[in-house]
């Protein structure tokens, strides 16, 4: 009787100690390349600042596959620049939908102690929180940064981008980019 009272009373303390800990923060990693760093960079030249020399609605037509087919080939093509992290090619992809979509776009491209930066599309207004708390966001050009409270963690900031007639949103708890790319094998409606 004495042994199955002591082994009864050793589950809960290797229960206790074997408990996991808090989940660690799994929030994306910035991108290597920003998006538009990239475009500006090594599209720019022949397509426009922010596309403007694409016709519209030249998403509409193309499936997530074809639109990542024609970027991947004019980075190793004409733009000079092959994309080969898959994660700049899919932001790449994602920044183009934002331009067709005439959408404001957000991308998240270094963590450095507890400060973020990010680009931004211009003409819109940033703003941020971290746990659903207000904070402070500065501009300089196209690219944002917040610092970020002590203790904070990654996954819980969510930046905005907003204009007169849209809003994009980056959850750094979900991409490093404000927008997903449609994962339709057809032609986007």
């Amino acid at each position: 009787m004495m042994r199955t009272w002591v082994w009864a009373l050793s589950i809960p303390f290797l229960v206790v100690g074997t408990q996991t800990p808090a989940t660690p923060d799994k929030a994306p990693t910035p991108l290597k390349q920003g998006p538009l760093a990239y475009y500006k960079g090594h599209c720019a030249r022949c397509h426009g600042d922010l596309g403007g020399a694409y016709p519209d609605d030249f998403t509409k037509t193309k499936s997530k596959e074809d639109l990542t087919q024609v970027i991947e080939s004019m980075a190793a093509g004409q733009g000079g620049a092959p994309l080969t992290v898959t994660a700049e090619l899919e932001a790449q992809v994602a920044f183009h939908y934002a331009i067709d979509q005439k959408t404001p776009f957000l991308s998240w491209t270094s963590a450095d102690g507890n400060t973020l930066k990010g680009e931004v599309t211009p003409d819109t207004v940033v703003t941020a929180t971290v746990a659903g708390v207000d904070q402070k966001v500065e501009i300089l050009n196209r690219t944002w940064k917040i610092t970020l409270p002590a203790n904070a963690v990654i996954s819980s900031v969510v930046v905005h981008a907003k204009t007169d007639t849209s809003e994009a949103v980056l959850d750094l708890g979900k991409s490093s980019v404000s927008h997903a790319v449609p994962t339709k094998k057809t032609a986007i409606d």
